[in-house]
């Protein structure tokens, strides 16, 4: 594994914690492609592990928080499965929520959406996208999904040169499909809805945001399908308005709200 060395004294965020290199602070660039794996070194040579790296990037390196050598379809299935124990003791009997969240799960650049029996994939890093089919692959024999989709038209995706795309990756395309979150239901289109088809990253918000809603007036700005408006509503707000330039979002949210 070819190593990546760094400037005097950047090592010290790091050492805090942070997970990204910026490529300002490289003495010395590896000679790798975008995506491959290389080891962090301070000034003084000391390991810091093991991280994603892209020679074109701002974000230089994105560190795995260990030694890793490859990743490979075994190193997958051990954060796939760290990811899945922690979110069924954080939403037990549920099954819409965000699997995956990049750097939170020691995954840089890959979110998946768990919605009950489909996943939906975003990979907006060099190193993950072009490990796309080990990670269809695992996801599939982890949690026997009826459909994986992935949802690459991000334009963040272009901050390391890759092209957007979405489509079916495996399985079946149902067109819309009725979920349930937090006993609310909704019917969200994984393909063609904003983002992976629902903000899923905002679950636990919702019902934070729901323990205030007792009596009160609120407003749900970029309602998007309704979700803080429906749970402000069952809450037992007084008065709820949801709002949102898209003509199509408030058909959607109109919809879910019969």
């Amino acid at each position: 594994m070819d190593h990546l060395i760094l400037k005097p004294k950047e090592d010290r965020r790091l050492r805090q914690g942070h997970l990204w290199v910026f490529s300002n602070e490289v003495a010395r660039h590896p000679e790798a492609a975008a995506g491959d794996l290389v080891e962090v070194l301070t000034a003084r040579e000391e390991s810091l592990g093991s991280a994603i790296y892209h020679p074109h990037s701002l974000i230089t390196a994105r560190l795995l928080l260990a030694d890793v050598e490859e990743l490979d379809q075994s190193f997958f299935r051990e954060r796939f499965s760290a990811a899945a124990g922690l979110r069924s003791r954080l939403f037990p009997n549920e099954s819409c929520y965000r699997l995956v969240h990049g750097e939170s799960d020691w995954l840089p650049g890959l979110v998946v959406d768990r919605f009950q029996d489909y996943l939906v994939i975003q990979t907006t890093t060099a190193g993950m996208d072009r490990r796309l089919p080990v990670i269809v692959q695992t996801l599939g024999e982890l949690f026997q999904p009826r459909g994986i989709f992935e949802r690459n038209d991000s334009g963040l995706r272009g901050y390391e040169e890759l092209p957007e795309r979405s489509g079916l990756l495996f399985g079946e395309d149902p067109g819309p499909v009725s979920i349930e979150e937090s006993g609310i239901r909704y019917l969200v289109d994984l393909l063609h809805g904003q983002k992976t088809g629902f903000f899923l990253d905002q679950k636990v918000n919702r019902q934070a945001a729901a323990r205030y809603a007792s009596g009160t007036r609120a407003l749900d700005c970029f309602c998007n399908l309704g979700g803080f408006a429906f749970h402000l509503a069952r809450a037992g707000a007084a008065n709820v308005e949801a709002v949102d330039i898209s003509a199509a979002a408030i058909e959607r949210a109109s919809e879910n709200c019969r």
